[in-house]
Formats: C-alpha cells, structure tokens, sequence
C-alpha cells in the first residue's frame, strides 16, 4: 500500500506544472519577485506571462550592460508592436520618424481610438508626450538604477522611493510615492532598444489590484 501511494505522490510531482525556475532555459534561474520582496505576492497569471515572454524573446532581452548601447539603429520604417493592456485594451505602437537624433513612435489604444500620442527615445533617454509637441522624460534617473533611489519632483522636493533589482531578464521595481497607501510592486521586460516586450503593477502589497501590459504582436 505505501508502495503504490510512493508512486503515485511521484507522478503528481512530475506532471506538476513547472515553477518560475525551472522553466526558464537561461544562464541562471529567474527569481520571483516575492524572494526580492518577501512582502509581496506574486500571482501565477503573472508568471506564466513573464515565461512566455522570455522565452519568446531569448536573445533580444535588455540587461543593465546592454543600457549604454541603446541605439535603434535596428528599427525599421514598418515597425509595429500590438500590446494588450487591462487599461488601455488593446494598444498599437508604429515607428513613425527620426528627427533630431530621437526616434518618434505613434500610439493608439481602443480606450481612446480618436487620440494618438507619441513617444521618443534617444539612447537611455525615453519621453512621453504630455501636451501637443511637449515631451516629459518619464523613465528619469532611476529607471535603469539598480538598488534604491530617490526621484525628486524639482530639486527640493522628494517624489518618491524606488528599490530597483534585476534578474535574468526582467527589471523588479518597489517603488514608494510620496502620499500614496502601501508600495507597488513592478515587473518589466525591454528588448535591447529599450522597448517594452512587458509590463506588470501590483498595487498595495500585491493584494489591491493588478494591471499588465503584454506584446501580442510584431511587425518589423
């Protein structure tokens, strides 16, 4: 009898899915973020997403010594990245030009079909447009800074905290805003242009809310 419950127990454990490290066929495991951030849960919708994306994208995956060689000189004029997002729905972004030395991409979401926006990056350096022909550099100092740092809104005044890790692909941020309830915890994924294959919020220590962007489709 304990035999045949020895095997069965065996093959339960063998047909089980596999976990964050051990589907990853990289130089090293990915951790989950919830060993980064002991306070923080990870759900597994979560991390089916950031598998698949890593594994999609093997070869093409931004590492923090791969920051100083942004350049895009790889972009095509028929660039295009379809994203699905819990926000915006689904999400279209096309290269659309060079101009003084930046690379200029249009986005248009189903949330908002009638409106386009841009974006450009130049190197390191990723602005949003805020207003008609305005452009707010939103990744700042502390995007690609691992380990804690603080964003300031103007040179007196603290914004926020962030704790940035990095493991095998994916960049893990705990950030703190000025004001705000509780921590959010996120999880991102950029090509070796600095483009985002993929993006996931927890809000409120990973139990109030989730929203997550993901590439659905390529064009290039």
């Amino acid at each position: 009898m304990f035999g045949r419950l020895a095997k069965m127990l065996l093959l339960v454990l063998c047909a089980a899915p596999a976990s964050y490290a051990q589907s990853q066929e990289l130089s090293a495991p990915y951790s989950i973020s919830e060993e980064l951030f002991p306070e923080y849960q990870e759900p597994l919708f979560i991390t089916d997403h950031v598998n698949r994306i890593l594994e999609e994208h093997a070869g093409n995956i931004l590492y923090p010594e791969d920051v100083a060689k942004i350049d895009l000189s790889d972009i095509t004029p028929d660039f295009s990245r379809v994203y699905f997002s819990t926000r915006g729905g689904r999400t279209e972004v096309k290269f659309n030009r060079i101009e003084d030395g930046y690379h200029y991409f249009t986005v248009r979401s189903e949330a908002t079909p009638n409106r386009t926006s841009e974006f450009r990056i130049k190197g390191r350096i990723y602005e949003s447009e805020i207003d008609s022909g305005r452009f707010l550099n939103v990744r700042r100092e502390c995007f690609f800074e691992l380990g804690p740092c603080e964003l300031k809104a103007k040179p007196d005044q603290k914004y926020g905290a962030f704790d940035r890790k990095f493991l095998n692909g994916v960049w893990v941020n705990k950030r703190k805003v000025i004001g705000t309830r509780g921590y959010a915890y996120q999880n991102v994924i950029l090509d070796k242009n600095g483009i985002k294959l993929y993006s996931s919020t927890a809000y409120g220590f990973g139990r109030e809310g989730y929203d997550y962007e993901i590439l659905e489709e390529t064009s290039n």
